[in-house]
């Protein structure tokens, strides 16, 4: 029982010693909750992106070093005379990129590891060229992003007066000052002088020098290769007349024949230099001087250009792409970059390209450049090989890693594909060989084995049984499947064209004829023994002094005449007229038809065949002489159901008015040409076309070229003769 009341009293001796130490245990939990939430700020609210995560860029790390993180802590502006500008201040070191967006026009400043702090978007600023500034927060990478938007396209320029801060100066656009009377006031470019141009010979190169003066020249270099032609173009210029010259310079240069400059429009000025053969070239501007160097035929380098100022506002010139240059068609973007991250600028360039990016842990590095409205696919390009990467693109996913790297990658896939085809040939050369005929139903046997030999195995072996159109295959199974497959494709029936010609032939004659026929007779006597009879006749009494009649006869033609005498009879006028009109036109058709295969020719001929006599050492030969009208054509017929020709229209035809010893010439016509119609449309060869005028006039001389009665001694005929062929032409696909 003592042993109990001890045991009690010890234990109410440590309960009051436990109770004792709560006031103190409860304190002392009140002061760590206090300094707990005293340190605690309120969590800032954050905008997410509304640019598509489709774009984002997977980085394969494994670790990341822990940075200091920083806030921002104002964000103002302030519109001065000549540029906007805005402020942005942290409580840490500011590491930005900047870059512009089109549609609409915003300029993008990320900085990393930065978050938003108390700073909340959208931010209404409407004053110079910026719009409204919006606020957005990547809690992944610890990214923030101010987004600018501006009224219009403007030079910037960012400056970083202290570490924790950063003053962007937007340029302000110009303003149109009015003159007093209310006028815009206008100004104008000083106008270029090109005063000389010189070639020098510097030690390969050939250096054309444009020497101008009142400014820097602007120009750009048109390249045509298929002219084998350099050409600078120097707007707002004039040339002056020392400076207008065709320069003969093939004593300096082997590879430039010619260099001219002249004024080629209004204040435009054009100097070309002619080429034997396609050069690589380059061209810069040194003061006020052009300088054009161009490198011999072959040697190695490139053609490059200098970026000139910028035009007049709105006047830009599209560079060509030079040959074997790569060409960029990407999305123009601006970049402003300094010790960023290489991996965010490569996010970037995967927002703006709507691809996906995927990037090696050995991607890394820091990118300081300025790029300014370049294709993004451009940018990129410049930002590997600066940093020694490159890209294997599969669809809209580009793999970024070390150029080694991808090297090596491309290397083993080579020798992957390199062993599949060495072990395929092994396998063929101890795979069995087996023996199958396979029938041909259209094509021929001979034909097909052409195509057969260029997959069989250097075992295989093709033999051709011209009797019954079969070939026989000794090769293995897989390539005696590929045979057939072709086969199959090959052994087709060939499509057949019905070819219609319609052969028009049109001879027109015309001949018109007019003439005369006059004589008299004149005697009487005298009182002298001699002469006692006197009589002038222009022949005999009842012929014609002159006789040049038109050729009427019976049915053609028609004549007048009249006859005048005294009524002594001693003298006596007879006159007659005649006239001749005649015309003719006849016409020829024939409308030959024929059926012709695929690409297989076809010929249509008419006409007949002319005998003549030949004499040699045999004794004397009969020989024969071809007078036809023929039509040669090749058809092919298209996928699309037209129907390609290839035409050949001849016609040769006797002319029995020239002949040498009983034979006569050939009057030959040929017409050659290939055609693309739909199946069943006409097509024209034609007009094989031929006119002859002719115009005579016969007469008395010296009495016929009398004005006025000259027409009394002298005849005139006119004749107009013509020929034309016309063939027409109608292919039709026959249906089978």
């Amino acid at each position: 029982m003592q042993n109990a009341k001890c045991k009690m009293q010890n234990l109410n001796e440590g309960s009051k010693g436990f109770l004792f130490f709560i006031p103190y245990f409860l304190l002392l939990t009140s002061y760590f909750l206090l300094l707990a939430s005293g340190c605690a700020t309120p969590k800032a609210e954050v905008k997410k992106s509304d640019i598509p995560s489709s774009t984002q860029v997977v980085q394969e790390k494994t670790e990341t070093k822990e940075e200091e993180k920083g806030s921002i802590i104002n964000i103002q502006t302030e519109v001065l005379p000549e540029a906007t500008q805005l402020t942005v201040e942290a409580d840490n070191l500011l590491q930005y990129t900047a870059f512009k967006l089109q549609d609409p026009l915003r300029l993008i400043l990320e900085l990393s590891n930065i978050d938003p702090g108390t700073i909340k978007g959208p931010i209404e600023v409407e004053k110079g060229v910026i719009g409204t500034i919006n606020l957005y927060y990547f809690p992944q990478n610890n990214t923030s992003r101010i987004e600018i938007g501006l009224k219009s396209h403007t030079p910037h320029e960012i400056l970083k007066p202290s570490p924790n801060k950063l003053i962007v100066s937007i340029k302000n656009p110009e303003e149109k000052k009015a003159e007093k009377t209310g006028e815009i006031a206008s100004t104008e470019e000083a106008v270029i002088m090109v005063r000389d141009v010189e070639i020098q010979k510097i030690a390969d190169k050939t250096r054309v020098i444009v020497k101008t003066e009142g400014g820097e020249p602007k120009f750009s270099l048109i390249k045509k290769d298929e002219l084998k032609r350099l050409s600078i173009e120097i707007e707002n210029a004039t040339i002056s007349p020392q400076g207008q010259k065709a320069l003969d310079t093939s004593q300096v240069s082997a590879f430039v024949k010619r260099v001219s400059s002249f004024q080629h429009k209004d204040k435009l000025v054009r100097v070309i230099a002619e080429l034997t053969d396609i050069s690589s070239y380059n061209i810069s501007r040194e003061g006020t001087n052009i300088i054009l160097d161009i490198e011999p035929p072959g040697a190695e380098g490139e053609a490059k250009k200098i970026e000139t100022k910028e035009m007049a506002a709105g006047e830009t010139k599209k560079a060509e792409a030079l040959p074997g240059e790569k060409k960029y068609e990407g999305k123009k973007i601006s970049l402003d970059f300094q010790d960023a991250d290489i991996n965010n600028i490569i996010r970037l360039i995967a927002e703006v390209s709507d691809l996906n990016i995927i990037t090696t842990e050995d991607v890394k590095g820091k990118v300081t450049m300025r790029l300014i409205s370049i294709p993004w696919d451009q940018a990129l390009d410049i930002i590997l090989k600066t940093n020694k990467l490159d890209m294997v693109r599969e669809g809209n996913i580009i793999r970024i890693a070390p150029a080694t790297a991808i090297a090596e990658e491309r290397k083993s896939l080579m020798e992957a594909k390199r062993a599949v085809i060495e072990s395929k040939i092994v396998e063929e050369e101890v795979e069995e060989l087996v023996t199958e005929s396979l029938s041909i139903s259209y094509a021929k046997a001979g034909e097909l084995t052409k195509n057969l030999e260029k997959i069989k195995s250097k075992r295989g072996d093709i033999t051709i049984d011209d009797r019954t159109n079969t070939i026989i295959v000794k090769d293995t199974k897989k390539k005696l499947a590929d045979m057939k497959l072709l086969i199959e494709k090959l052994d087709k029936r060939t499509p057949q064209v019905l070819i219609e010609a319609r052969i028009v032939e049109v001879n027109r004659n015309f001949s018109k004829e007019l003439g005369i026929q006059w004589g008299g007779g004149l005697n009487m006597t005298t009182d002298a023994n001699f002469p006692n009879t006197i009589g002038i006749t222009g022949s005999s009494v009842g012929t014609s002094a002159v006789s040049l009649p038109a050729a009427a006869g019976t049915g053609t033609g028609g004549a007048i005449s009249a006859t005048l005498g005294s009524v002594t009879g001693a003298s006596q006028l007879d006159i007659r007229l005649s006239a001749l009109e005649s015309s003719g036109r006849a016409r020829i058709i024939s409308t030959p038809k024929i059926t012709a295969s695929d690409n297989k020719e076809a010929v249509i001929e008419s006409g007949r065949s002319i005998p003549y006599p030949t004499t040699s050492s045999a004794g004397t030969q009969v020989q024969f002489i071809d007078a036809t009208v023929s039509l040669t054509v090749t058809p092919h017929i298209t996928p699309d159901n037209y129907i390609s020709m290839k035409i050949v229209a001849t016609k040769n035809e006797a002319d029995f008015g020239q002949q040498v010893q009983g034979t006569p010439s050939i009057i030959k016509k040929k017409a050659t040409t290939e055609v693309l119609i739909k199946d069943g449309d006409t097509t024209v060869i034609g007009g094989l076309y031929k006119t002859t005028k002719q115009e005579s006039v016969a007469g008395v001389p010296w009495f016929m070229k009398i004005p006025v009665i000259g027409w009394l001694f002298k005849k005139k005929a006119d004749t107009d003769l013509g020929e034309e062929l016309l063939i027409f032409i109608t292919p039709k696909i026959i249906k089978t």
